[in-house]
């Protein structure tokens, strides 16, 4: 095999989905590209005409377990959800799929954003309609877990996470007294997920998927990508096919809060993990996620740096504690069920 800059693949796992990839053909133009949180070795190289995407994960836990994500990746492929995947390797997580020469959602949308927001909400309605994902765990019992390990961690201080995740208990025993309705769900909708390739949207980064509700997929769009009630009228209807009754609006809700909470929680962890023996004073952090929104859109928001993750982790848990204190939690308990 010719390899552009062999140092590169300095990796079995990556060497091995090359060879087994495209043999002796050479391989070109290669170099290596952000990779997001994963900490995952990610390329871009060019063979047989064609520009590819080779991503070699470094870590494998219970989470990133290639025996589980890789088949989603593979469904969502075949469903021209996720892009074209040309090798993939289950022992060790390597995969190679083309390379999607798009832009991120926010920009490379062509067309007014209730046409965006419209095409998210089929995007998901098709993902789950996609032969069962593998499952892995109860999600609320996943956001225990998260929840425990955070606390674990001494990042905040219990009194001040306690604080952080108030009304956490009762939304956990609202969800858990839903009736499941699981789907083949990514976990993970959010725009830096999301291409845009000559008006088609790509769904990458699958690392997080198995079966779930469907109402995870459809909280991650609705608290990502839209402004207000009118552009979630939009993505509901475009999802459920008409508008949505008032157990699956209440259902919503409540998934946005765990949602919120969601992010909130893995954001920390992860600034944990990075800095063990950091200790956070979030009473001196100023974290209101519609402002921290408006400064992502506009390419002001510093989330690539870890005092940037701080307060946007805290932004997710603080719009939940906002929203489970007010009326509308209440409202959307009983009607759920």
């Amino acid at each position: 095999m010719t390899l552009a800059v062999p140092t590169l693949f300095d990796t079995p796992a990556a060497v091995d989905a090359l060879r087994a990839a495209f043999g002796n053909a050479p391989v070109t133009g290669a170099r290596r590209i952000a990779g997001g949180f994963s900490g995952a070795d990610v390329f871009r190289l060019e063979a047989e005409g064609c520009a590819w995407l080779l991503r070699a994960p470094k870590a494998r836990d219970a989470l990133r377990d290639p025996e589980r994500w890789l088949p989603c990746l593979r469904i969502a492929a075949e469903a021209g959800i996720a892009p074209p995947l040309r090798y993939a390797d289950p022992q060790t997580g390597a995969c190679i799929t083309r390379f999607v020469e798009g832009r991120p959602l926010a920009e490379g949308f062509d067309g007014p954003r209730e046409a965006m927001i419209a095409a998210l909400g089929a995007l998901a309605r098709r993902l789950h309609a996609t032969p069962p994902f593998p499952r892995f765990v109860d999600y609320m019992d996943g956001m225990a877990d998260m929840i425990g390990q955070l606390r674990s961690s001494a990042l905040l201080a219990s009194e001040a996470l306690d604080e952080e995740l108030a009304g956490y208990g009762e939304l956990d025993r609202a969800c858990r007294a839903l009736a499941p309705e699981p789907v083949s769900s990514h976990n993970d909708l959010n725009p830096r997920n999301i291409l845009v390739e000559d008006g088609r949207l790509w769904v990458v980064d699958w690392e997080a998927a198995f079966l779930a509700d469907r109402y995870v997929d459809l909280a991650a769009l609705a608290n990502n990508t839209t402004r207000d009630d009118a552009e979630l009228a939009v993505l509901t209807r475009a999802y459920f096919g008409g508008p949505p009754t008032e157990a699956q609006s209440a259902r919503l809700f409540l998934a946005r809060q765990l949602n919120h909470v969601f992010y909130g929680v893995a954001f920390l962890s992860g600034l944990a993990a990075e800095r063990p023996d950091a200790r956070l004073a979030p009473e001196g952090v100023a974290a209101d996620l519609r402002e921290v929104r408006l400064a992502l859109a506009q390419g002001r928001f510093p989330l690539d740096s870890w005092d940037g993750r701080v307060v946007y982790g805290l932004a997710h848990l603080r719009a939940a504690r906002a929203n489970l204190a007010s009326g509308r939690f209440a409202e959307a308990v009983r009607p759920a069920r």
